[in-house]
């Protein structure tokens, strides 16, 4: 079966960019958005400089990451090798963006004026909110044509062709003693190869063929703002069991912990819908269960939802008992699902933690029982519990403080710790002192998830900026 497959050649390339021009040109894709760019490498001092090129690409993996981590399932790979995104199915969540080890998938974030015919014509096939990427000319490729990159090459540097049959100048080119594929943190199995002998002339080593780092941007202050409040609907539905509280509404008693739980994992919902390139499509979220944490933690909180509406509006005793037991456990899923998110991309190192999922639980236990004393009672129970949980927290920052992106979380657990101790010491003070410590519990919550998000990097052709790596300004 055919196999579609690139080579490039570092000796040939001479960082022209017809191919990244001809990408342009065949695809319209909107402003900012290059999925063919090349970068350039320079290597040793002046005046002896050498400069070798490294045209960059969606590699098609076989063992694509950005298709197993999409929940949208907008992503697929066709029978020839070639990876595509669904446009019509993308629910714009990034996490194709960040899971990708290589830089090659981008968010068209707005829709774009466009300023000539050509641009009106080329901008109508792509859809604000969605994903973008090289599909290896996959239209001209079933017209019989080869990729505009490959027509447009002047030297040959690049080399077209299917992988499976071996006469093919692709295959002869994999096989061959200097093929290598770029490096990444993990390994997709890319259906591009590097002929690294111009990077070699150049005075560089196949180690070079390589991406610089990048700060992870897609994911930020929605994301902390979103993982915190489903950790406290969690922790608050969970804590409410040590100490119940109820509110009545015409005639009818109902769970103060459940309603609060409602309300915060809504407002975790809202900021997630809000952070969508397109929000409508929400429900697109939960396809791909099978290999997306993001989709099971969907699937997760609508079940949460449903078991705790179940539960307000429930007369048996015995069934509201049972009831508050199997949210107690949907709920723990809840608060860790988004720090599985985190470890299952294989493209941001300083999120392979395997404590993140402990650590989320025990924060969303502690702001939840923090919240919990402040709207009833700071019993011994709820203290006991905050001064356990903060000293918990206190003890895995400390022992792996190397892997705890801001400094703030130890002294915020110490406090919380301190506070709650001292509240059991000095009922008195319970009221004050331990609602303190409940704050404290929030902030610490959000900075360790904001710190752990902005801690993440990924590798990419372009700078933080937007600049194309190699030539020091802006592609634009």
């Amino acid at each position: 079966m055919t196999q579609y497959a690139m080579a490039l050649d570092t000796h040939a390339c001479i960082g022209c960019l017809a191919c990244t021009l001809a990408c342009k040109v065949e695809n319209g894709s909107p402003e900012g958005i290059w999925c063919a760019p090349v970068i350039g490498q320079e290597f040793g001092t002046f005046p002896d400089v050498r400069r070798a090129y490294l045209p960059v690409l969606c590699n098609h993996c076989a063992d694509a990451p950005c298709l197993t981590a999409c929940p949208a399932g907008a992503i697929r790979r066709r029978d020839d090798g070639i990876v595509l995104i669904d446009q019509d199915r993308c629910c714009g969540s990034r996490a194709c963006v960040i899971a990708c080890p290589y830089g090659a998938i981008h968010f068209y974030d707005k829709r774009q004026v466009p300023k000539t015919p050509f641009e009106a014509t080329k901008f109508a096939r792509h859809q604000p909110g969605t994903a973008q990427k090289c599909t290896f000319c996959a239209s001209r490729i079933d017209r019989g044509l080869q990729p505009a990159c490959i027509d447009v090459c002047p030297t040959g540097a690049r080399i077209f062709g299917d992988l499976e049959d071996p006469n093919s100048a692709v295959a002869k080119a994999f096989a061959s003693s200097d093929a290598v594929a770029l490096g990444a943190p993990v390994d997709t199995k890319p259906k591009t190869r590097y002929l690294s002998r111009g990077v070699h002339h150049a005075g560089g080593a196949d180690a070079d063929i390589v991406l610089a780092y990048k700060p992870q941007i897609e994911w930020g202050l929605f994301q902390t703002i979103q993982f915190g409040f489903f950790g406290l609907a969690a922790g608050v539905f969970a804590a409410s069991r040590l100490q119940m509280s109820f509110v009545s509404f015409g005639g009818r008693r109902y769970d103060l912990g459940a309603l609060l739980a409602l309300l915060f994992i809504s407002i975790g919902g809202l900021v997630l819908l809000a952070h969508l390139g397109r929000p409508f499509r929400f429900l697109n979220a939960l396809r791909n269960w099978r290999t997306s944490w993001i989709s099971r933690g969907a699937i997760t909180d609508f079940a949460f939802i449903a078991l705790t509406v179940l539960l307000l509006v429930g007369d048996s005793a015995t069934f509201h008992t049972m009831l508050g037991a199997a949210v107690v456990l949907v709920g723990a899923i809840v608060a860790v699902y988004p720090a599985l998110v985190l470890r299952s991309m294989g493209s941001v190192p300083a999120w392979h933690r395997a404590g993140l999922p402990w650590k989320y639980l025990i924060e969303a236990l502690l702001m939840g029982t923090g919240v919990v004393g402040i709207l009833g009672d700071y019993n011994v129970p709820i203290l006991a519990t905050m001064a356990s949980l903060a000293c918990t927290r206190l003890v895995i920052a400390v022992w792996r403080t190397e892997f705890e992106p801001s400094a703030l979380v130890v002294p915020l657990a110490s406090a919380i710790a301190i506070l709650a101790i001292l509240a059991l010491a000095v009922p008195s003070l319970a009221a004050v002192v331990a609602g303190i410590a409940a704050v404290l519990a929030v902030m610490l919550s959000f900075i360790s998830k904001r710190a752990t998000l902005r801690v993440g990097e990924v590798q990419s052709p372009f700078g933080p900026n937007g600049e194309l790596r190699g030539y020091g300004h802006a592609i634009d």
